[in-house]
């Protein structure tokens, strides 16, 4: 959040610093005879008045600033007043008890309006003011300041809180008013409840009506927020994209080639060796990784809440983040602190893309020979992730705006500024807190920590007759795509099942109703034109319920409900995929 004035004087405490910063620049005399004065009343009130940093959000952070410095001005006032009372009434007087109470109240709320639990602060300051009324109401009401003491109450709830606990207060001050005029002798006169409840009924219900469209209007504001975060976040992930495609492309380009060279050799060489099929099958791997991390990075924001091997997604990405780095002829150094994991609750695609924003902006920060160290520890029941660079290092008044959008504090090649926003809207949404430290000319330190959670338990698929696990069974492939279609017919074969291929989802249901008892698993492809696989999966099992399906595609697993297929970890396998990824899906499916 950018740093802000404090309240009572912040803009003439702002517009001061401002001026004399001016005239220091101009006249650098200037400095120890107004500048600094200046600098040290501005920075005591802000410590006085400022809030906890648990306090989060812009809005939130300026009504417990407020709160803090109403109840730092009300407490000499509130002092005054009970000294007052006490040398002016020479007996004691309730009213001295009453003052002690407030003055005693005011303390408590400005202690808790430093603190997270600033909100119970705003409740207690907003409604004391209206039950310390209705007591000296009632006590003493001649006292015709009584009633209009209430209105404080009432103001305090809708600056604070809402209008609607204004309106509350509202409520309980009119009933207040109310009461004391039955139980009260000497202000049961018409006369003189009805212009108080009028009197504070009418302002109550016209400050409850102006800080109602105040709501309403930050309630708007947090939707167009909410939305701009949307957009902002996809922007981020086209940045993202659009940085990573040079070096993308340069590793498909290397792929190619390599595969371009072994299909020669098995074209014109005597036979297949096995150095060449082992090769072969590496580029497919790579490839399969290559695709894999671009499906991550652009697909849409859809956070799938499942155990992630925190250490091992982060190994996954480092040929990338290396690329990235050596790119501006910056060094990363990875460090794993701890043996395996560690695990945490979420989304791989939101990990990998929190570590990849926060080592992009400290490249940007860094010069060339220096390093980039990214470590993964545990501490405390939370996996951290923290990455270090010796950069330029942040101005200690820009620490606290560093995650607003569009902010870019260092220099033009960053692009956006929406790297920093997008770590910590992702690490939100996976339950942290992103933290940073740093100092002009030392670097930075971005600390991420998310909650620990337990491995998940090895799955096991569902109990089968032995007899019937045996026995070869038949497996229907069903793919739009001939050449994938035969592939997967002959892996099948290979697994010892017998393999029936089909090309149409027509063709395939035909074949199921031909002869129901012949398949026990389904292979089918999700998109293809005329029938999807998630209606071909269907129609299969209304004529052969005992078929199992297993879905392959090459879109991400979280994108398959829109195209009606109900796909879990167990039922679903993405492409490319090989021939033992198949073998133990359909271990699980037939048991």
């Amino acid at each position: 959040m950018p740093r802000a004035g404090g309240v009572l004087f912040p803009y003439n405490v702002r517009r001061d610093v401002d001026a004399v910063t001016h005239a220091r620049d101009r006249n650098p005399s200037t400095e120890t005879s107004i500048v600094a004065p200046v600098v040290q009343h501005h920075r005591r009130w802000e410590r006085l008045v400022s809030p906890s940093p648990a306090v989060e959000g812009v809005a939130d952070r300026m009504r417990a600033r407020m709160l803090a410095a109403f109840c730092l001005v009300l407490l000499p006032v509130g002092l005054l007043s009970a000294f007052v009372q006490w040398l002016v009434v020479p007996d004691f007087d309730l009213a001295f008890v009453e003052i002690a109470v407030a003055v005693a109240v005011m303390s408590v709320a400005y202690g808790l309006a430093r603190t997270r639990y600033w909100y119970v602060a705003a409740h207690v300051a907003a409604v004391i003011p209206v039950v310390m009324s209705i007591a000296v109401g009632w006590t003493t009401p001649h006292d015709r300041i009584w009633y209009a003491f209430m209105i404080l109450g009432v103001m305090f709830g809708g600056v604070f809180v809402s209008a609607r606990y204004a309106a509350v207060l509202t409520a309980l001050g009119t009933g207040g008013i109310l009461l004391v005029s039955r139980v009260q002798p000497a202000f049961s006169d018409p006369a003189l409840w009805i212009p108080a409840l009028f009197f504070f009924v009418g302002f109550s219900l016209l400050f409850v009506i102006a800080v109602g469209y105040r709501d309403r209007i930050e309630a708007a504001r947090r939707r167009v927020l909410m939305d701009a975060q949307a957009v902002m976040a996809r922007a981020q992930r086209l940045e993202t994209v659009a940085q990573l495609s040079a070096g993308l492309a340069h590793d498909f380009n290397n792929l190619l080639s390599a595969l371009y060279g072994i299909v020669d050799e098995l074209e014109h060489g005597d036979g297949v060796s096995s150095e060449a099929l082992a090769d072969l099958k590496s580029l497919a791997k790579r490839a399969s990784d290559l695709t894999r991390k671009i499906a991550a990075i652009g697909r849409r924001e859809v956070t799938r809440t499942v155990p992630v091997d925190l250490g091992a997604a982060l190994v996954e990405i480092e040929p990338i983040l290396e690329r990235i780095c050596l790119g501006e002829g910056v060094r990363l150094v990875f460090e794993r602190r701890v043996p395996a994991g560690p695990w945490v609750l979420g989304d791989v695609a939101l990990v990998e893309q929190i570590v990849f924003n926060l080592v992009a902006n400290a490249r940007n920060a860094s010069r060339a020979g220096q390093d980039v160290r990214v470590t993964v520890d545990v501490e405390a029941d939370e996996a951290v992730v923290r990455v270090a660079d010796h950069g330029v290092g942040i101005a200690e008044r820009d620490l606290q705006r560093i995650f607003e959008p569009f902010v870019s504090l260092g220099s033009a090649k960053e692009g956006s500024g929406l790297g920093l926003a997008v770590v910590r809207r992702f690490t939100e949404e996976l339950g942290g807190t992103v933290r940073v430290r740093s100092a002009p000319g030392e670097g930075a330190v971005f600390e991420v920590r998310l909650p620990v959670v337990d491995p998940p338990a090895a799955e096991a698929g569902p109990a089968g007759d032995p007899a019937e696990a045996q026995r070869p069974r038949g497996l229907l492939v069903v793919d739009d795509e001939p050449i994938i279609a035969r592939s997967v017919g002959r892996m099948v074969e290979q697994l010892g099942f017998e393999a029936a291929v089909e090309t149409t989802p027509q063709a395939a249901l035909e074949k199921v109703t031909a002869d129901p008892q012949r398949y026990a698993v389904l292979v089918t492809d999700v998109s293809m034109p005329g029938m999807s696989g998630g209606v071909l999966a269907e129609r299969v099992k209304a004529v052969a319920p005992h078929v199992r399906v297993l879905f392959v595609s090459g879109q991400p697993e979280d994108t398959l409900a829109e195209l009606g297929v109900a796909a879990s970890p167990l039922n679903f396998l993405a492409k490319p995929f090989t021939k033992e990824q198949l073998a133990a899906k359909i271990r699980v499916l037939v048991g």
